[in-house]
């Protein structure tokens, strides 16, 4: 995510209706940041796709990770998620390289402050997670670093992380333009890229959703590669759907509620085990600073986060 800007170049879907009030927008992409005349093709069905379910490559049975946000577990009470990245100084609480306006917190961050501010952006009830973004004091400010708006991440790094297989997230988004919500894979060796996005949504155009990919070039000279697929989910910030993502060692395939949007080859350097990141961004270059006079606040609330292991996660190609 820390090059999230390149997902700003050309965003013009062709739309395909699924059925359900699904759309999908078959936007096909390899961003070599304006140098990628040789684009690869994300594969797709222009019939809806058969539900990805057991059996199959993976194993439903078998989870090898479920949160269902009964209560948030922190790493420092033996779960499995941390509130920041595994950074150094600001880096760990946002992406100074996206252009991102806030700062990830929790009920024990300090800021610049000797005690805790007692800021907490996240809520659980009903069994669900909401991950709130809001404006803070110029008191509060003051102590963050000048940032005007504070937010929450959640990341298993140090906790879990898997080669190969199956992930979903059961989520309602956003409708408040500035916004930013992702789910997303990196490296637990801590390298940069790859990247998997399951899903990125701006608040400013809800029912958009992008499943993309960052990687290295396999052309020298070539800063990344990146390919992405754009789904319209018209309900994507009122009710809760389902985004998935089956990896395995030859393709990517990515879901919405089941249904196949979009496959791509899996990239020569995605074959590591990688941890999870879901948070709740707010502005910069591609989801849009907020207005001063009208401050952004808003939320996006998961209901589940789970992964599988392949039945046969064989060697990489």
């Amino acid at each position: 995510m820390s090059q999230r800007a390149l997902a700003a170049a050309a965003r013009h879907p062709r739309l395909l209706h699924l059925g359900s009030g699904l759309l999908l927008g078959l936007s096909v992409f390899a961003v070599l940041l304006a140098v990628a005349p040789d684009m690869p093709t994300l594969a797709h069905n222009h019939a809806p796709a058969p539900e990805i379910a057991t059996p199959g490559p993976f194993d439903r049975q078998h989870p090898t990770f479920a949160e269902d946000f009964n209560q948030l577990r922190l790493q420092a009470q033996g779960g499995p998620w941390r509130t920041s990245f595994d950074y150094a100084g600001i880096a760990a609480y946002t992406l100074t390289t996206n252009g991102e306006r806030q700062i990830y917190v929790d009920r024990d961050f300090r800021g610049t402050s000797p005690t805790p501010l007692g800021l907490n952006p996240f809520t659980v009830a009903d069994g669900t997670l909401t991950i709130t973004a809001a404006p803070v004091s110029e008191a509060l400010s003051s102590r963050m670093w000048g940032y005007r708006y504070a937010s929450g991440l959640l990341s298993t790094k140090h906790a879990f992380a898997q080669r190969y297989g199956y992930f979903e997230i059961r989520a309602r988004l956003t409708a408040t333009p500035s916004l930013w919500p992702a789910f997303w894979l990196l490296p637990a060796d801590g390298s940069w890229p790859p990247e998997i996005d399951l899903f990125e949504q701006l608040g400013r155009e809800p029912a958009k959703i992008y499943m993309s990919t960052v990687s290295k070039p396999a052309e020298a000279g070539k800063p990344f590669a990146y390919t992405h697929a754009v789904a319209t989910v018209p309900t994507a910030a009122s009710a809760f759907h389902t985004y998935g993502l089956l990896w395995d060692p030859h393709q990517l395939t990515y879901s919405i509620d089941g249904k196949e949007i979009a496959r791509v080859p899996t990239p020569a350097d995605m074959h590591r085990p990688m941890y999870l990141v879901v948070n709740l961004a707010v502005g910069g270059p591609w989801a849009h600073d907020p207005d001063p006079k009208q401050p952004a606040r808003g939320s996006m609330t998961i209901d589940y986060i789970r992964a599988y292991a392949l039945r046969d996660a064989s060697s990489p190609p």
